[in-house]
């Protein structure tokens, strides 16, 4: 059987609050394996920002074990563990702005323990795979957001990682280099064959980059599986009528049982049926049900 990425069993993470104990993650068990792509899920407060500081080393759990390619928990602050991930965090300050792209790269290099002949070959096939060659001598605080995020996952890349953590990677990008980045990203992963992790709000990223999805919800995993068995099993289909009832032109949203025994009642009560359009939940509208209402998941 293959042995998980990360292997993560009954975790729980208490915070001190004065006298006030936040359980952030309750008894929370995931396995992440080679090349999985999945998207972690829930609303603020959920516990995705945790779970990431302790896949990632810089949290311990209050209890419960993680191990990383059989390694245990011990392993996740080790140098050996460092050099096999990528990190972006949220926000745009992963680098120094009054540095240059190039000493951006330089500069973490080193700190990744990478040799500088092996920074300047990978900075050199980075600069053309994100467009940023004529940019490279710039001051990183006078680049766009847009390019700032590029360098932050060049600066990620360098030691070749075998697992990426992205933390909302295209947040207050606009709409091209949104594209851009989903698209190179998705690149990188056939590529090099790297296991990815990304928390993202924003359901169009989740879909093009995500297989698998986790939802969150008060601090426990409420589902788990892959995008196209949540689209399947909770997208139910629904159905948009417009009516008129006299001079008065109405609408309502039902499902499709509920659908078709209003019609039948508008016809016999001789109203006048203008349209009849069946509709398909989108993926965002059900995200959002699942975390709103745990009670359906």
């Amino acid at each position: 059987m293959e042995t998980p990425v990360y292997s993560i069993q009954k975790i729980n993470k208490f915070y001190q609050n004065g006298k006030k104990e936040n359980h952030v993650l309750k008894e929370l068990c995931l396995d992440i394996y080679q090349n999985d792509s999945l998207g972690i899920l829930g609303s603020n407060g959920a516990g995705k920002t945790t779970l990431i500081k302790i896949m990632i080393g810089i949290l311990a759990p209050t209890s419960g074990n993680i191990s990383f390619l059989g390694n245990g928990s011990g392993y996740l602050t080790s140098n050996g563990y460092k050099s096999s991930i990528g990190i972006v965090l949220e926000g745009n300050r992963n680098l120094y702005w009054y540095m240059t792209i190039m000493e951006n790269l330089s500069y973490f290099g080193s700190l990744l323990n990478v040799k500088q002949k092996v920074v300047r070959d990978k900075a050199e096939q980075l600069l053309d795979l994100f467009v940023l060659r004529e940019e490279k001598d710039r001051k990183v605080g006078y680049l766009s957001r847009g390019m700032q995020q590029k360098v932050a996952i060049m600066v990620s890349l360098l030691n070749d990682p075998s697992v990426l953590f992205l933390d909302e990677p295209t947040l207050g990008l606009d709409v091209l280099s949104k594209k851009t980045m989903i698209e190179t990203i998705k690149l990188l992963r056939t590529q090099k064959n790297i296991t990815l992790i990304l928390t993202t709000h924003q359901i169009d990223v989740l879909a093009a980059l995500a297989e698998r999805v986790v939802v969150l919800k008060d601090g426990c995993i409420k589902y788990d599986s892959s995008i196209e068995q949540l689209r399947k099993v909770y997208s139910k289909a629904h159905y948009t009528i417009f009516f008129k009832e006299g001079v008065v032109e109405k609408k309502v949203v039902l499902e499709e049982s509920e659908a078709k025994l209003f019609v039948e009642k508008l016809i016999t009560n001789g109203a006048h049926l203008i349209a009849y359009n069946r509709e398909k939940t989108e993926l965002e509208d059900i995200v959002v049900e699942m975390i709103k209402d745990h009670e359906n998941i």
